[in-house]
């Protein structure tokens, strides 16, 4: 699986490790900033790990083992692309 990035949509598949809190699954947003390092949980629990943020200012984000990364729709054949535009 390929890592998680800002701008990646995503949703939360499994609890967080620390407190178990499961109100946020299936809960889908676009990662706005993702931080490789010491992350905090709604709980207060810190934990060393890669982290995704819905929001660049959160203080509090989604251990990202525990989001799934949802692959954007695929383009209709009948949809005009740019590069037919420009053909």
């Amino acid at each position: 699986m390929s890592a998680i990035r800002p701008g990646d949509l995503v949703q939360v598949v499994r609890p967080q490790p620390c407190c178990g809190a499961m109100q946020s699954i299936g809960k889908v947003f676009v990662v706005a900033s993702v931080w490789h390092g010491k992350g905090f949980c709604d709980c207060g629990a810190m934990y060393s790990t890669e982290t995704a943020f819905e929001r660049s200012d959160a203080a509090a984000g989604y251990v990202a083992s525990r989001l799934k990364k949802i692959d954007p729709p695929a383009l209709d054949e009948d949809e005009v692309t740019d590069q037919e535009l420009v053909a």
